[in-house]
């Protein structure tokens, strides 16, 4: 065989491309942009772990970016280059977690649960993987410890942040004195110094409440019922595990609290948990992928100043769940809050995103490559994009 008739196709500039070629043979340089080469430098110059590690599976997936628009060829490289190596070895970490405590079901919270799911399922179909639509305020009231409520009475610095209005509706009530009425937009934190004659707004609330008490747990009873019963219609398994995005486990600290104790599931499981996450969730059935220690607290404290590009990519048009209604029918389904005009404009967006980790995934199952990240590398690849947001 001639060396001329012979085409050798490759990346590396040198053994791929000037070895060959001075040798006769034909060549074909088949690589990343040098956009994306670019990139990469910026990432070898800022993380210091074992960078080249399952590097060329993402330059692999890189390469199938099938997008013109910078906006899209941009995320779709975000989700190829970051976060498709976060997802994969998210999903191995939560199978392995499945098996060892043996797990009938993992019940993925939305939002975030979009992209869980999808990838839970698109890594192994045979994970029994769960939706269920829940957020902070859907599960308020069906958590409400009513007895200690009522004998602690209420917290007011907890809701400090909430407009008077909002408050209201946060416990199920409607404003009907028509002085508080007045200043319903009022934040909670401000209601101090509001003066109405002789009492603050502040004053006149704490009092509303302390009359509202039966109506409280009236709501509480009624809300607990409802969601109970929209999570036995979701097929929701005991002895599974509740999946959510991370922080505090807020939300699976609710579920937990509302479900009755022969019916709680085994784990509460996190994708990311900070130092107050960890100082609260201490002692209790939680576990984390990206869990907090000292070395990692300056990464996972930004992560927590800055979640909402990850939340926003994560949770696509989806919106939160404000509640839970009874249809006609008998049915218990999810209420969620209106979708705003942008959220078309988004859908772009998050479909490059999504194809960037399809890619990884394909090359990733085609090359059956098992556990490759550590999660201190796909840590330190979140805090460089953080620090330094270019992809």
């Amino acid at each position: 065989m001639q060396a001329n008739t012979v085409l050798h196709i490759g990346d590396n500039p040198a053994s791929d491309v000037r070895v060959p070629r001075s040798l006769g043979i034909n060549v074909l340089h088949y690589n990343v942009s040098a956009y994306v080469q670019n990139l990469y430098a910026i990432e070898y110059g800022f993380i210091k772990n074992d960078v080249e590690k399952g590097h060329n599976f993402r330059q692999l997936a890189s390469l199938l970016n099938p997008y013109t628009v910078d906006k899209e060829r941009f995320f779709f490289e975000l989700g190829a280059n970051v976060f498709g190596p976060l997802m994969w070895e998210f999903a191995h970490w939560c199978k392995e977690v499945a098996k060892t405590y043996k797990l009938s079901q993992i019940n993925t919270v939305m939002r975030e649960g979009r992209i869980f799911q999808k990838y839970l399922h698109k890594f192994d179909k045979n994970l029994d993987v769960n939706l269920i639509y829940a957020s902070r305020k859907s599960t308020f009231l069906p958590s409400l410890d009513v007895k200690s409520f009522e004998k602690n009475n209420l917290n007011f610095y907890n809701y400090r942040q909430f407009s008077v209005e909002n408050f209201y509706a946060l416990f199920g009530l409607s404003i009907q004195n028509k002085e508080i009425l007045k200043h319903k937009q009022t934040q909670l934190s401000k209601a101090t110094f509001v003066r109405l004659g002789e009492n603050s707004l502040f004053d006149l609330i704490a009092k509303d409440f302390q009359h509202s008490l039966d109506a409280i747990k009236k709501n509480a009873k009624k809300e607990k019922k409802r969601f109970l019963q929209y999570l036995q219609s979701c097929g929701y398994k005991p002895k599974s595990a509740f999946l959510d995005f991370g922080g505090t486990g807020t939300i699976l600290q609710n579920i937990d609290t509302a479900l009755p104790k022969k019916e709680r599931a085994k784990l509460n499981l996190l994708f990311y948990m900070h130092e107050s996450g960890y100082n609260k969730m201490s002692g209790t059935k939680t576990l984390s992928f990206l869990t907090f220690s000292q070395k990692n607290k300056p990464k996972l404290e930004l992560l927590r100043r800055s979640p909402e590009f990850m939340e926003i990519l994560f949770n696509g048009a989806h919106t939160t769940t404000i509640g839970y209604e009874t249809t006609d029918a008998g049915t218990v389904v999810p209420i969620t809050d209106k979708k705003q005009p942008h959220f078309q404009d988004l859908q772009s967006t998050i479909d490059a995103f999504d194809a960037g980790i399809d890619a990884f995934f394909s090359i990733a199952k085609s090359y059956d490559i098992g556990s490759v990240y550590t999660r201190e590398l796909l840590l330190d690849m979140l805090f460089r994009l953080l620090k330094l947001p270019t992809y």
